[in-house]
């Protein structure tokens, strides 16, 4: 087990808990992840290449910004996944993100379930697609009150993505 999951797992935890409290990721903890994996991987040879390192950085960040242009998630969520991408490379980030997607709608989901508007979600979506069938095409905003509208954290779904991917064989017990 590398050092350098340790350390992410930590920060992870704390970004996670901050996510939660104010919604907020704040950028010196995105940037301690970044800075002390690459330091760790140029100097220390603790994990990755700083080649992979730099790599995941960008493949991470490229794959995570089409949902932040269309809305749906905060830049703190691009940056963290970037961050983590450092730790793990380019040959894991793929699958976080692929993961930390998948986290997300389930966190979205039990969280429209708990609200109790599921019946909402389902009557909207039902609506445009028989809209998309009759040929009109148009996307119906759910109503601010509604709990699809709202932010929810999402830094703990990827915190859990993340350590899922690099802690793989602890899932299984």
């Amino acid at each position: 087990m590398s050092y350098m999951y340790l350390f992410l797992s930590a920060c992870l935890l704390l970004v996670a808990a901050n996510d939660i409290k104010t919604h907020k990721i704040p950028n010196y903890l995105v940037l301690v992840i970044i800075i002390g994996s690459l330091i760790g991987n140029a100097f220390f040879d603790v994990g990755i290449s700083l080649m992979a390192s730099s790599l995941g950085l960008i493949i991470g960040m490229g794959l995570m910004l089409p949902s932040y242009f269309l809305g749906s998630m905060g830049a703190g969520d691009v940056k963290l996944i970037a961050a983590i991408g450092t730790v793990t490379g380019y040959h894991k980030i793929i699958d976080v993100v692929l993961y930390s997607y998948l986290a997300m709608f389930l966190l979205a989901f039990i969280f429209i379930i708990l609200k109790g508007d599921l019946i909402k979600l389902v009557t909207r979506y039902k609506m445009m697609l028989f809209g998309v069938l009759g040929g009109v095409v148009f996307y119906q905003k759910p109503s601010a009150l509604e709990a699809a509208a709202q932010k929810i954290p999402l830094a703990p779904a990827i915190g859990i993505a993340a350590l899922y991917v690099i802690f793989p064989e602890n899932w299984y017990y």
